[in-house]
């Protein structure tokens, strides 16, 4: 279970409470490194995400462009 409440990103076992949000690995890989936006994932099959869920995760995981080459 990932949780934002306190201000910073907390990963804990599922507790007794409901998913806001369903990804699967590939989905949740993605969003972590700003490759997809949450609405992506949903059109790729790779999670259920409501839309207020969408707006929070993009908030802690915001879009990144990877680039091959960068300047040192």
């Amino acid at each position: 279970m990932l949780d934002d409440r306190s201000g910073s990103l907390e990963v804990t076992t599922a507790g007794g409470g409901s998913a806001a949000a369903k990804l699967t690995a590939a989905g949740m890989s993605a969003l972590s490194h700003g490759v997809l936006e949450p609405e992506d994932i949903v059109v790729r099959g790779l999670g259920d995400i409501p839309a207020e869920s969408a707006a929070r995760l993009r908030t802690l995981f915001p879009r990144q462009v990877p680039y091959l080459y960068a300047r040192c």
